[in-house]
């Protein structure tokens, strides 16, 4: 049963609580906490993820679209290397900046809809995943996307409450942006849609002229995106077939790929979210008997009205998180098992972090249990264990830790020492600089960042996918051509790791 709140939706409704005391211990704990996790992000780290390394090599030419994803993550780090220059610290930064920037409108969502103290929980709950903590050096689309998801949901969540034209103008140029970051998108559209017909939003004339308010301006924002895809060789629809769609699986291997997925979402990633909140739940009981939970509502109740304050529509509140925490994944378990989708582990970090409010709700865990200090030294103390044990199991699995992945695993790739050859034995003959590198997309951009003169990337030998090479410019510019051990011509020179090598085009001197 959903309210008919666009039969008579209120003009405002009022907020659920005062904004919480001194935010700024707030922001200096989570600035601590960001800090430490790329701290030890870098130390541990041999190579950067391959994700930032890849929009350090697009972002030398400014385009449309790439092959693989639309261009805003790219024009963004675009910006950032233009003020601060190009280093894997850079990617790292941004990557953390977005998380939390999007962890902030989660958080004033959560505050105006159920109270500071569910605001800061639910933040803590999103940090426990995995997605957040031990990938929050990750900048790429899904980063990115999380932001504007963000976004779009507190968006939402004002139009439900303070209609106004100007929201839903701002919503449209959001989603145009984000359709910029990732086509995914259309799944929080898809929750935005949801709302406007469960909460009957469609029966106000201001709703149905907005929204087709907001749908003009994203049209208007991606048109652009759009002209590039018709014209592209390469876009970012034919990569999606080819990694999501290419599998032609039966309906019994279907089900069980999706059942991997979900349970690596709900079972493994998000799963110290969930015991952190659970541990809450348990601690938050009183030991005192229902009179004190009485007491302790009235007094609640008793302090809204003191501030003048009164909560939202219940059901409407519980529609609205239930339905950005229930329908993009839902979705995507319909798109594997009726689709035949190969779901993406990534595919949910752009929306995890909605579900820790919904937990909140099916736990009951409202401001009046939250409030009691028991609870407060309990949040406190779960949240820094669950870190700890994280930043342990992320050192343990490193190349530092006892329990390292094997050299095969793309963390243990020695771009520094690999580079390092590469300077004795290739570089002389081109000066002690090169222009352009190629072979295998993600070593070479890796290797990039060590080379004298940060050298393009010939992405996979193949100038369609490189637009940065502009046409005829093979003809005239030496290339330095890498082979992955046991691959290439026999007689290559190869370093002491095995990489084969050899220059492309005209050089200036004899090679050694």
């Amino acid at each position: 049963m959903t309210p008919r709140a666009g039969a008579a939706l209120p003009r405002a409704w009022p907020r659920a609580d005062a904004p919480p005391a001194r935010p700024w211990i707030v922001g200096l704990a989570l600035a601590i906490w960001a800090s430490a996790w790329l701290a030890l992000r870098a130390y541990v780290a041999e190579t950067p993820p391959y994700d930032n390394l890849e929009q350090l090599s697009w972002l030398r030419s400014l385009e449309w679209g790439y092959y693989k994803h639309p261009p805003l993550p790219t024009w963004l780090a675009w910006a950032a290397v233009q003020l601060f220059g190009p280093s894997a610290a850079l990617t790292y930064a941004l990557g953390a900046a977005l998380t939390l920037t999007a962890l902030g409108f989660l958080a004033a969502v959560v505050r105006e809809a159920l109270g500071p103290r569910s605001a800061w929980v639910a933040v803590a709950a999103a940090l426990c995943m995995a997605f957040y903590s031990q990938r929050l050096h990750y900048y790429n689309h899904n980063t990115l996307l999380m932001l504007w998801v963000a976004v779009s949901a507190w968006l939402s969540w004002r139009l439900l409450h303070r209609p106004s034209l100007r929201d839903w103008a701002l919503l449209g140029l959001v989603a145009g942006l984000a359709l910029l970051t990732k086509y995914q998108y259309v799944l929080a559209a898809a929750c935005v849609g949801w709302l406007f017909l469960a909460l009957e939003m469609w029966r106000s004339p201001l709703h149905r002229g907005g929204a087709a308010l907001a749908a003009g301006v994203a049209l208007l924002v991606v048109s652009p995106h759009l002209w590039w895809l018709a014209q592209a060789a390469h876009t970012p629809l034919d990569y999606a077939r080819g990694v999501a769609f290419a599998a032609d699986t039966g309906g019994l291997a279907r089900a069980a790929a999706v059942a991997r997925w979900a349970a690596d979402w709900g079972l493994n990633r998000a799963l110290p979210a969930w015991l952190f909140l659970l541990a809450l739940a348990v601690l938050s009981r009183s030991r005192r008997g229902n009179g004190a939970h009485a007491g302790e509502r009235a007094e609640s109740r008793a302090e809204t009205r003191a501030e003048g304050r009164t909560a939202p529509p219940a059901v409407a509140t519980r529609v609205f998180f239930y339905s950005w925490a229930l329908l993009p994944p839902l979705v995507m378990l319909a798109l594997g098992l009726v689709g035949g989708a190969a779901l993406q582990t990534q595919w949910a970090a752009g929306f995890a972090f909605l579900a820790p409010p919904a937990v909140l709700l099916a736990l009951r865990l409202g401001e009046d249990r939250l409030r009691r200090p028991r609870v407060g030294r309990a949040a406190v103390g779960a949240f820094v264990l669950v870190q700890a044990l994280l930043m342990a199991h992320t050192w343990d699995r490193s190349p530092r830790g006892l329990h390292p992945f094997g050299p095969e695993h793309w963390c243990r790739f020695p771009a520094e020492a690999l580079a390092a050859e590469l300077r004795a034995q290739a570089l002389p003959a081109l000066g002690g600089r090169v222009s352009l590198i190629s072979g295998p997309a993600a070593p070479m951009q890796a290797l990039a960042l060590h080379l004298p003169g940060w050298p393009r990337v010939l992405i996979e030998r193949n100038p369609a996918l490189s637009p940065w090479v502009a046409p005829g410019e093979l003809a005239s510019t030496p290339v330095l051509e890498l082979w992955p051990p046991g691959q290439g011509p026999h007689d290559l020179p190869r370093t002491a790791q095995g990489w084969g090598w050899q220059i492309v085009g005209p050089v200036d001197a004899p090679l050694p």
